[in-house]
Protein backbone atom coordinates (compact mmCIF):
# COMPACT_ATOMS: atom_id res chain seq x y z
CA UNK A 1 0.00 0.00 0.00
CA UNK A 2 1.74 3.12 -0.94
CA UNK A 3 1.35 6.41 1.17
CA UNK A 4 -1.28 9.07 1.22
CA UNK A 5 -1.10 12.05 3.16
CA UNK A 6 -4.32 13.95 4.40
CA UNK A 7 -5.00 17.20 6.17
CA UNK A 8 -5.55 16.51 9.92
CA UNK A 9 -9.34 17.74 10.60
CA UNK A 10 -9.30 20.87 12.53
CA UNK A 11 -5.62 21.51 11.87
CA UNK A 12 -5.65 22.12 8.45
CA UNK A 13 -1.93 23.53 7.41
CA UNK A 14 -0.29 22.74 10.61
CA UNK A 15 -0.67 18.77 9.96
CA UNK A 16 -1.27 15.51 8.09
CA UNK A 17 -2.16 12.05 8.82
CA UNK A 18 -1.32 9.01 6.50
CA UNK A 19 -3.28 6.29 5.57
CA UNK A 20 -0.37 4.51 7.40
CA UNK A 21 -0.96 5.92 10.60
CA UNK A 22 1.80 8.51 10.70
CA UNK A 23 1.47 11.96 11.43
CA UNK A 24 3.27 15.04 10.53
CA UNK A 25 3.93 18.56 10.82
CA UNK A 26 4.17 20.90 7.82
CA UNK A 27 6.89 23.42 6.89
CA UNK A 28 5.87 26.77 8.32
CA UNK A 29 7.60 30.17 9.03
CA UNK A 30 8.34 31.20 13.13
CA UNK A 31 10.00 34.09 14.14
CA UNK A 32 12.87 34.48 12.31
CA UNK A 33 12.68 30.48 11.02
CA UNK A 34 11.09 27.58 9.67
CA UNK A 35 9.82 24.81 11.70
CA UNK A 36 7.88 21.55 11.40
CA UNK A 37 8.27 19.36 8.25
CA UNK A 38 8.73 15.79 10.07
CA UNK A 39 7.37 12.86 11.59
CA UNK A 40 5.92 13.38 14.58
CA UNK A 41 7.01 10.55 17.56
CA UNK A 42 3.88 8.41 18.41
CA UNK A 43 4.35 7.51 22.81
CA UNK A 44 1.55 5.46 23.75
CA UNK A 45 -1.26 7.45 25.83
CA UNK A 46 -2.04 5.50 29.23
CA UNK A 47 -4.59 3.32 27.50
CA UNK A 48 -2.50 1.90 25.35
CA UNK A 49 -3.24 3.85 21.96
CA UNK A 50 -0.52 5.70 19.86
CA UNK A 51 -0.75 9.69 20.67
CA UNK A 52 0.48 12.98 19.09
CA UNK A 53 1.01 16.39 20.62
CA UNK A 54 -0.35 18.80 18.29
CA UNK A 55 -0.05 22.81 18.34
CA UNK A 56 -0.91 25.41 19.11
CA UNK A 57 -2.23 24.20 22.63
CA UNK A 58 -0.21 21.62 22.94
CA UNK A 59 -3.30 19.34 22.95
CA UNK A 60 -2.87 15.03 23.06
CA UNK A 61 -4.81 13.29 20.15
CA UNK A 62 -5.26 10.31 19.40
CA UNK A 63 -3.38 8.97 16.00
CA UNK A 64 -6.15 5.86 15.35
CA UNK A 65 -9.09 9.02 15.50
CA UNK A 66 -6.75 11.47 13.26
CA UNK A 67 -6.87 8.14 10.36
CA UNK A 68 -10.00 7.99 10.49
CA UNK A 69 -11.43 11.65 10.50
CA UNK A 70 -9.06 12.06 7.88
CA UNK A 71 -9.90 8.75 5.25
CA UNK A 72 -13.29 7.05 6.90
CA UNK A 73 -16.52 8.71 5.90
CA UNK A 74 -19.05 8.20 9.26
CA UNK A 75 -22.39 8.78 7.73
CA UNK A 76 -23.94 7.35 11.13
CA UNK A 77 -21.73 9.65 13.16
CA UNK A 78 -20.81 6.50 15.02
CA UNK A 79 -18.74 8.31 18.14
CA UNK A 80 -15.64 5.45 18.75
CA UNK A 81 -13.25 3.99 16.21
CA UNK A 82 -12.63 -0.08 16.50
CA UNK A 83 -9.27 -1.48 15.90
CA UNK A 84 -10.48 -4.67 13.88
CA UNK A 85 -7.37 -6.93 14.85
CA UNK A 86 -7.33 -5.94 18.46
CA UNK A 87 -4.25 -4.02 18.27
CA UNK A 88 -4.26 -0.57 19.95
CA UNK A 89 -1.12 0.23 18.26
CA UNK A 90 -2.44 -0.83 14.34
CA UNK A 91 -3.38 2.80 13.11
CA UNK A 92 -3.32 1.54 9.21
CA UNK A 93 -6.77 2.39 7.79
CA UNK A 94 -7.76 -0.82 6.76
CA UNK A 95 -7.69 -1.86 10.18
CA UNK A 96 -10.23 0.83 11.34
CA UNK A 97 -13.61 1.49 11.68
CA UNK A 98 -16.03 3.93 13.06
CA UNK A 99 -18.44 1.92 15.07
CA UNK A 100 -21.11 2.78 18.28
CA UNK A 101 -19.84 1.96 21.98
CA UNK A 102 -22.08 -1.10 22.03
CA UNK A 103 -20.31 -2.38 19.01
CA UNK A 104 -16.77 -1.66 20.18
CA UNK A 105 -17.43 -3.51 23.54
CA UNK A 106 -19.02 -6.30 21.59
CA UNK A 107 -16.01 -6.59 19.42
CA UNK A 108 -13.51 -6.64 22.32
CA UNK A 109 -15.28 -9.71 24.08
CA UNK A 110 -15.75 -11.48 21.08
CA UNK A 111 -11.98 -11.03 20.39
CA UNK A 112 -11.08 -12.12 23.56
CA UNK A 113 -9.65 -8.71 24.55
CA UNK A 114 -11.87 -8.24 26.97
CA UNK A 115 -13.21 -11.15 29.13
CA UNK A 116 -16.16 -11.26 31.41
CA UNK A 117 -14.26 -10.53 34.45
CA UNK A 118 -14.59 -11.57 38.37
CA UNK A 119 -18.18 -12.08 39.25
CA UNK A 120 -19.78 -12.97 36.28
CA UNK A 121 -19.31 -16.94 36.78
CA UNK A 122 -22.32 -19.50 35.99
CA UNK A 123 -23.59 -22.08 38.22
CA UNK A 124 -21.69 -24.43 39.99
CA UNK A 125 -18.48 -22.72 38.59
CA UNK A 126 -19.17 -19.41 40.90
CA UNK A 127 -17.48 -19.69 44.33
CA UNK A 128 -20.55 -18.82 46.20
CA UNK A 129 -22.72 -21.57 45.00
CA UNK A 130 -24.24 -23.45 47.22
CA UNK A 131 -25.80 -26.04 44.32
CA UNK A 132 -24.83 -28.32 41.66
CA UNK A 133 -26.75 -28.34 37.94
CA UNK A 134 -27.97 -31.64 39.27
CA UNK A 135 -30.11 -30.53 41.82
CA UNK A 136 -31.35 -27.58 40.26
CA UNK A 137 -32.57 -29.43 37.90
CA UNK A 138 -34.59 -31.73 40.47
CA UNK A 139 -35.71 -28.53 42.40
CA UNK A 140 -37.29 -27.26 38.84
CA UNK A 141 -38.90 -30.50 38.64
CA UNK A 142 -40.16 -30.20 42.04
CA UNK A 143 -41.65 -26.85 41.59
CA UNK A 144 -43.20 -27.94 38.14
CA UNK A 145 -44.61 -31.11 40.13
CA UNK A 146 -46.46 -28.12 42.65
CA UNK A 147 -43.86 -28.90 45.76
CA UNK A 148 -43.46 -25.67 48.35
CA UNK A 149 -40.95 -23.71 48.25
CA UNK A 150 -40.30 -24.04 51.77
CA UNK A 151 -40.42 -28.06 51.49
CA UNK A 152 -37.70 -27.52 48.65
CA UNK A 153 -35.59 -24.85 50.25
CA UNK A 154 -35.44 -26.30 53.45
CA UNK A 155 -34.13 -29.99 51.57
CA UNK A 156 -31.44 -28.29 49.88
CA UNK A 157 -30.39 -25.90 52.54
CA UNK A 158 -30.89 -22.87 50.58
CA UNK A 159 -33.78 -19.72 51.17
CA UNK A 160 -37.29 -19.90 50.12
CA UNK A 161 -36.18 -16.31 48.38
CA UNK A 162 -33.64 -18.40 46.27
CA UNK A 163 -36.15 -20.84 45.07
CA UNK A 164 -38.25 -18.52 43.75
CA UNK A 165 -35.22 -16.72 42.05
CA UNK A 166 -34.95 -20.02 40.37
CA UNK A 167 -38.37 -20.52 39.28
CA UNK A 168 -38.32 -17.26 37.89
CA UNK A 169 -34.84 -17.76 36.10
CA UNK A 170 -33.41 -15.31 37.63
CA UNK A 171 -30.75 -17.68 38.55
CA UNK A 172 -29.81 -20.80 37.07
CA UNK A 173 -31.60 -19.79 34.15
CA UNK A 174 -29.12 -21.76 31.94
CA UNK A 175 -29.92 -25.06 33.39
CA UNK A 176 -33.12 -26.70 31.64
CA UNK A 177 -35.21 -29.64 33.24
Amino acid sequence: MSEEWKQVVGWEGLYEVSNLGRVRSLVRQGHHRCYGGKILTQPNAVTGYKCVTLHPGRKWQLVHRLVAEAFIDNPAQNPQVNHKDGNKKNNIIGNLEWCTASENIKHAFRTGLKSPGPGTEKGEQCPSSKLKESQVREIKMRIAAGAKYREIANDYHVSKSAISEIKAGRSWGHVQI
